[in-house]
């Protein structure tokens, strides 16, 4: 994302008091190797049931605001570096997982031991952030009242403690994530923590953009004078002893759905790798923020070019990626239209070329812009950047008015039709309201160079699916055909690619819209060829399901408690059952019995 150059703002550390700066950015990261910061960051790690103040993470309730500028002060002129991690690749426990998938041996970047114990379900991980009051309130106020800065990060330190090894990284990047999702999280008056957020977690941030200087937060360090500076540019987490090939961010969310089994997201992503598609990881921790539990939180992948650099080789990794959903249609405009690839949607000027601040482009937060089809990696610097998702939604319109056997050279040249199939018929199994098929919404395209650029469709934000919905319908009763937009009121189908894969619009009368596609019959062979191939896997099945919620309660079970429990109205974290989610695959079995 480009950040403007320099917005000149009221300087918001005069208006926040009464709180010392935490030791993320005290005096005593002044010394790269300071014993004593790194005894005070990770002497408790772990998430305790005690719920007395911790030595390490007290942040006093005396201070003024001059104590707080002096504090950011000793942030922009320090540059601490992580303590050595001490432990080679062979320290890390590599185990097979359950799931059977392996990243391709012709990938950019191999997963390193320490990524797959990150990610094994048996592995126990517990997250400890620590912060001032101060930069959480920051936080706060970027990432829920005034969203224009909702992309900027703020330093914080992660303690993590993996299988009893223990890990610490300075300033880390942290910022709240999520449409729906954001909230106030902090009381108004005591800055204490009232509220469970979802956010990122980056681990290369550098703040030195002047758009931090407004912050009193822009450091003052150079690529050119300080060495200081590449090792935070090239830091990952999860990487190998050289500190190579780890992962830049990081997800973290908390189960506002909520999934009483807490293992939903594991299970789905773990089984669209498995059947073959590009999906993120994601596994469980327990979570502590200064000196309040959250109990269990889920850790995601994020989809970004580093995700696509473990499955495809240097040329395929640099294709463009995009990611879908709700958008607004043009600058000014309020309309918003479902992420459904419909050409119509586009807006183009008198020469033809597509309006800027249009449906497709790159989110621009500091400008209040947030297209449906926002561009994630994408090459700038070219005419007509965004031409390969421009042409497939025109092929797709295209398809009107074609034979079969005259529009299929052209949508294969397109879409890797047989990667989409895949991708419908695990859609339809895992039961996501908010998906692409059921609201137009939550998927990226990734458009691959070394094919043609063809596009794969890549699966995003399951933490609503397999029966866990808003709505209070059921989803495991529908046809393996179903023609409606079930998490949009039921409106009809408007995504074309349905149209001429799956669904028949002979059996369907009064379409709105009524797009004049003839189904092409082979595809929708191999889409129910696949959701009968994948609905009889052994790890779609209630049974599995409960050996995955039974791996993960043995780990967490004595940490689930939040401080927050009470607060919400609900318990955060219950490990509470899987009844819902083992019912709905059991009843979607049947339904494909009958209907398939």
């Amino acid at each position: 994302m480009k950040k403007p150059k320099l917005i000149i703002l009221p300087l918001l550390a005069l208006v926040l008091s009464g709180c010392s700066i935490s030791n993320i950015i005290s005096s005593e990261t002044e010394s790269s190797n300071s014993e004593s910061s790194l005894n005070e960051s990770s002497e408790d790690v772990s998430i305790s049931e005690d719920t007395s103040t911790s030595e390490d993470s007290s942040i006093s309730e005396e201070g003024t605001s001059e104590e707080y500028a002096d504090e950011f002060e000793r942030f922009r002129k320090t540059y601490p570096t992580d303590p050595i991690i001490p432990y080679e690749d062979s320290d890390y426990i590599v185990k097979d997982f359950p799931n059977g998938f392996t990243y391709p041996i012709n990938a950019r970047v191999q997963p390193t031991n320490a990524y797959l114990e990150f990610w094994h379900p048996e592995t126990e991980l517990n997250f400890r952030i620590s912060a001032s009051k101060e930069i959480f309130n920051l936080i706060e106020q970027c990432g829920y009242h005034d969203q224009k800065y909702a992309d900027l990060y703020f330093p914080v330190t992660l303690n993590l403690k993996m299988n009893g090894k223990e890990l610490t990284y300075y300033e880390v990047g942290m910022r709240m994530k999520g449409n729906t999702s954001r909230t106030q999280f902090l009381d108004e008056h005591t800055k204490d923590f009232i509220a469970c957020i979802s956010f990122k977690l980056s681990f290369n941030e550098l703040w030195d953009e002047d758009i931090y200087e407004s912050f009193g937060l822009k450091k003052e360090w150079k690529k050119s004078t300080h060495p200081e500076w590449k090792v935070r540019d090239d830091r990952t987490f999860m990487c190998d002893s050289s500190g190579k090939s780890g992962m830049k961010k990081i997800d973290v969310k908390w189960n506002k759905s909520p999934d009483p089994s807490l293992v939903m997201q594991p299970f789905v992503f773990s089984f669209f790798q498995r059947n073959g598609l590009i999906s993120q990881n994601s596994t469980l921790a327990t979570l502590k923020m200064n000196d309040t539990r959250f109990g269990v939180v889920t850790i995601n992948e994020p989809i970004d070019k580093h995700l696509l650099r473990r499955y495809f080789d240097t040329d395929s990794a640099k294709g463009d990626l995009y990611k879908v959903g709700w958008g607004e249609t043009e600058a000014g405009n309020n309309d918003r239209v479902k992420g459904s690839l419909r050409y119509e949607d586009l807006r183009f000027d008198s020469e033809g070329k597509l309006l800027a601040r249009g449906i497709v482009g790159e989110e621009d937060k500091f400008n209040y812009y947030t297209p449906a089809y926002d561009a994630k990696e994408y090459n700038s610097k070219i005419d007509n950047p965004f031409e390969k998702i421009v042409n497939l939604m025109r092929v797709l319109k295209d398809l009107e008015g074609k034979q079969v056997a005259e529009y299929a050279p052209l949508l294969e040249e397109v879409i890797d039709v047989s990667s989409f199939l895949r991708y419908a018929a695990l859609c339809y199994l895992t039961g996501n309201p908010d998906d692409m098929r059921n609201l137009g919404n939550n998927y990226y395209i990734f458009f691959n160079p070394s094919e043609g650029n063809k596009a794969y469709f890549i699966p995003y934000d399951y933490d609503w699916s397999l029966n866990i919905n808003w709505y209070g319908g059921t989803l495991d009763n529908l046809s393996p055909y179903h023609s409606k937009h079930e998490g949009d009121g039921r409106k009809w189908q408007s995504n074309r690619l349905f149209w001429a894969t799956i669904i028949n619009k002979d059996h369907h009368s009064n379409r709105d819209p009524d797009y004049d596609i003839i189904l092409n019959s082979a595809y929708r062979n191999e889409y129910k060829n696949f959701v009968s191939q994948f609905s009889n896997d052994s790890q779609f099945s209630g049974t599995y399901y409960n050996e995955v919620y039974a791996t993960y309660r043995t780990t967490y079970e004595n940490k689930t408690t939040s401080d927050l429990d009470n607060r919400i109205g609900r318990l955060v974290s219950p490990f509470e059952s899987t009844e819902i989610m083992t019912g709905f695959i059991n009843g979607i079995k049947n339904t494909i019995e009958h209907q398939l």
